[in-house]
């Protein structure tokens, strides 16, 4: 064997071992397993979500009821008997919302009729243009003369 041949072997025998490679090579494993439970890490939170977000969407499903009015129609949750209690929380949130507050703030023995705030409802009324408070107001004071609410 020449000295030119034993260079080389003796070369290619310490490249296997330069601690550089195996950094790179242990790097490029540890990625590969990161992105892969990137993968399923993304994969199981989308089914999370998918099984989280069906109760909510069946509670505005059904339950709701639209009364048409000058100002579009509104949607509105209708509930219980007795005194009628006329709900609107203060953000923005749906009928579905208000009625959860009105349960669980109100004692039984009340009628309980909360409107979808605009731009939640599925209604007309929730355009924009609908939300500034006058008009909010009226629209509010529709839906009491509407729904035949004598006292609220």
């Amino acid at each position: 064997m020449t000295l030119i041949t034993a260079l080389l072997v003796t070369t290619a025998k310490l490249k296997c071992l330069v601690p550089g490679e195996r950094i790179a090579s242990m790097f490029r494993k540890i990625l590969t397993i990161l992105g892969l439970l990137a993968v399923v890490s993304a994969v199981l939170i989308g089914i999370a979500y998918r099984t989280d977000i069906r109760a909510p969407r069946a509670r505005v499903a059904t339950g709701s009821n639209l009364i048409n009015t000058p100002c579009g129609s509104i949607e509105y949750a209708d509930e219980g008997t007795g005194p009628v209690i006329f709900a609107i929380h203060g953000a923005g949130g749906g009928f579905d919302q208000s009625l959860d507050l009105a349960r669980a703030f109100l004692a039984p023995g009340f009628r309980v009729v909360v409107p979808s705030r605009f731009g939640k409802a599925i209604a007309q009324s929730s355009r924009q243009e609908n939300a500034a408070p006058p008009r909010n107001v009226r629209t509010i004071n529709l839906l009491i003369d509407k729904a035949n609410l004598a006292t609220v």
